[in-house]
């Protein structure tokens, strides 16, 4: 049974290793929260880069082609009309949720995202399969 002596031990034992590394971790100038990976290769905790396939224009551009409004998009999609508005006009970004959201509504009302050169994306008809 532990006393109350050897908790505060272990206690103190354990702030002076949390202290110990933080001071390494400046005086090296490592970044505060840091990550390794299954690499072993230390960087930054947090969302790797985005990779956002769908743009402001992009989405417009698929809305047009599926001539919805943005009323049409937040009934299909679950994600509100004022978020659609504020992505579209370039006011903030959006969650990779939403993002997700929103392109499954696309994907479902018939377009496809396609990969163009330079790293860019486009939209198309979606390929209908016919049954044999």
């Amino acid at each position: 049974m532990l006393r109350p002596f050897h908790v505060l031990r272990f206690a103190q034992r354990l702030m002076r290793r949390c202290l110990r590394m933080l001071h390494l971790a400046i005086e090296s100038k490592l970044p505060y929260m840091g990550d390794i990976d299954q690499y072993g290769q230390f960087g930054e905790m947090g969302q790797a880069a985005k990779n956002a396939i769908l743009t402001p224009a992009l989405c417009r551009a698929a809305r047009g082609f599926l001539d919805w409004t943005q009323t049409d998009l937040a009934d299909r999609s679950g994600v509100s009309r004022s978020t659609i508005r504020d992505y579209e006009g370039s006011r903030h970004d959006l969650h990779r949720a939403t993002e997700a959201q929103l392109r499954l509504a696309f994907e479902e009302g018939g377009v496809a995202f396609v990969h163009m050169e330079g790293g860019h994306f486009g939209v198309c008809p979606r390929a209908v399969q016919t049954r044999q």
